[in-house]
């Protein structure tokens, strides 16, 4: 997961083969972007500076389909995620391409199954890695002081329509048949009426 942007050969010039076990390891697609009902929304540019260092962080807001929106049992649950559909929503914050996060809101927000549907990525260059807190390892990182309030800003209206979207059914509704029942009168019937289905 953290090369899959190189794996699927988003990256221009660095296309990436992975092979185990003699098999090509297939990239994993955060934001399920196959899938004819994810909705893309435009990207948001955010401007940091950083100790006399300036760059540009990029958002790009995906909501997954509502699970019956989906074009098959398999392609919802692959959509899950390794950590499964609540541990990853959120962003996923790439450094040149790489990721270094995947899922969660970096304390903006907290889990919420009425979020699941929500992925961001977020990325950034090299440069802006002391802004970003990036450890050695390039395996911890922290949302810029200095813009965490405009990410917020800006990942409202991604949290809102992914609720939308979560309330969201597509179950076309059915009709149910009356039903008749024989009374003690041969001449005469009532006319029973019967619950509803739950939606």
């Amino acid at each position: 997961m953290v090369f899959h942007r190189f794996l699927a050969g988003e990256v221009p010039g660095k296309r990436l083969r992975i092979i185990l076990n003699g098999n090509q390891v297939e990239p994993w697609d955060p934001y399920a972007r196959k899938e004819a009902k994810t909705q893309i929304l435009d990207p948001i540019s955010i401007h940091l500076e950083h100790e006399g260092k300036t760059g540009t962080v990029i958002l790009e807001p995906y909501v997954l389909p509502h699970q019956d929106d989906f074009s098959s049992r398999d392609a919802f649950n692959s959509a899950s995620g390794p950590k499964k559909w609540n541990r990853q929503q959120g962003f996923y914050i790439y450094r040149a391409n790489r990721l270094i996060q995947s899922g969660g809101w970096s304390s903006l927000k907290t889990i919420d199954e009425h979020l699941k549907l929500a992925r961001i990525a977020i990325s950034f260059s090299p440069h802006l890695d002391d802004a970003f807190k990036i450890n050695v390892a390039k395996m911890n990182v922290q949302l810029p002081v200095q813009i965490r309030d405009q990410i917020d800003t800006a990942t409202k209206p991604v949290a809102k329509l992914a609720q939308e979207t979560y309330r969201k059914s597509t179950q076309k509704p059915f009709s149910t048949p009356t039903s008749y029942v024989i009374s003690p009168k041969p001449t005469e019937f009532d006319q029973h009426s019967i619950a509803q289905p739950k939606p």
